[in-house]
């Protein structure tokens, strides 16, 4: 008989010393265990390019979109830092960060893929919205649908809106999404 030993949770500190940044590309640390993503398709690469350009052409000055940075959710002991295909910073995000703190995100973004429905829809949400993270916008490009989620409270987002053309309204103004220009 053999036996399995379990996985140890970690904290940030041995996260941080376990593996450097650019290897951290598809790990996430959901409640001190790695977890490795799957790759993205070339299809799913690009609806989250094209989100990002959208939104970096419809933000004001005081925000804008990132992608390829992590997200700290929590912290020890049970850390989980999640990496969102995009955000939407607010100004006063520290330039020389590699991992984003949630009180500095004003929007995530997740792109949802065939390997990643129920995370994307489920238990991201509810993750970002106990962070505290004011807005999520969900972009299913296989469905297609796309949905808006604000009022962040315990565990959930207050308020759910659907439909081809959203409009969050920002801390900065409103900025219009559409489905038709992220799937272009």
């Amino acid at each position: 008989m053999s036996v399995v030993e379990p996985l140890s949770v970690l904290t940030m500190h041995e996260w941080d010393d376990l593996v450097v940044p650019e290897e951290q590309r598809d790990i996430e640390l959901v409640q001190g265990v790695p977890v490795v993503s799957p790759g993205e398709s070339l299809g799913n690469r690009r609806v989250c390019d094209n989100v990002y350009f959208e939104l970096r052409r419809a933000c004001p000055a005081g925000m804008g979109p990132v992608s390829e940075l992590h997200l700290s959710l929590s912290g020890d002991p049970r850390p989980t830092v999640r990496r969102p295909d995009v955000m939407v910073l607010a100004g006063d995000a520290p330039p020389e960060a590699t991992r984003i703190a949630a009180r500095h995100v004003l929007l995530a973004v997740e792109v949802v893929s065939p390997t990643s429905g129920e995370r994307d829809w489920i238990t991201k949400p509810r993750e970002y919205a106990r962070a505290g993270i004011p807005a999520m916008l969900v972009v299913d490009p296989g469905r297609p649908a796309m949905a808006l989620l604000t009022g962040p409270g315990l565990g959930c987002y207050g308020e759910r809106t659907t439909g081809d053309r959203l409009t969050w309204t920002s801390p900065h103004g409103d900025i219009e999404l559409v489905l038709a220009d992220f799937l272009a």
